[in-house]
């Protein structure tokens, strides 16, 4: 039987743009017993992604690069619009020129 995995948390930072809410995806079919789940848009959440940093978002961010999921002009564009400092906006933008690089 396949399946949709959903797991909470108590807390969780995430850095998304306004914008992003009005690109979630609906899903719903005979999986999710036709209940309602919205996820975030692909390139909304390969950039919320890289602004946590952590080594296991980078490796995802990669793997969607790698497999072709993402397009790299619009994962390029998305960390601009973020509500971050433009030091850390400039370290996503070279972390995910890297990542682009290497895949």
């Amino acid at each position: 039987m396949r399946g949709i995995l959903i797991t909470a948390q108590e807390s969780i930072e995430l850095v998304l743009v306004v914008e992003g809410v009005a690109r979630l995806v609906r899903v719903s079919n005979e999986n999710t017993r036709h209940c309602v789940g919205w996820c975030l848009e692909v390139h909304d959440l390969a950039a919320s992604k890289l602004a946590a940093g952590r080594e296991k978002d980078l490796e995802y961010v990669s793997a969607l690069i790698r497999h072709r999921m993402v397009d790299a002009a619009v994962l390029r564009d998305r960390p601009a619009a973020l509500p971050l400092p433009d030091v850390r906006r400039a370290m996503l933008h070279r972390v995910l020129a890297r990542l682009l690089a290497e895949s």
